[in-house]
């Protein structure tokens, strides 16, 4: 998984940055100017989401 985070160029949204997990691996820097749904927006930032990572450091956090 992807940890994506979009800044909205336009449209209502416009200033707005959004970041969601997603299966896809988008490219930072990637303009999205005529979306299906909504308004334009570009890729400013992509990293691997790995959960097990977070469940490890915890472990490590707690002492287990």
């Amino acid at each position: 998984m992807y940890l994506v985070t979009r800044q909205f160029v336009g449209g209502m949204l416009k200033g707005q940055v959004h970041t969601e997990v997603t299966s896809v691996a988008w490219t930072v820097g990637t303009v999205v100017s005529n979306p299906v749904g909504g308004s334009p927006y570009k890729i400013i930032s992509v990293r691997i989401d790995d959960p097990a990572a977070d469940g490890r450091r915890a472990l490590r956090e707690s002492g287990e």
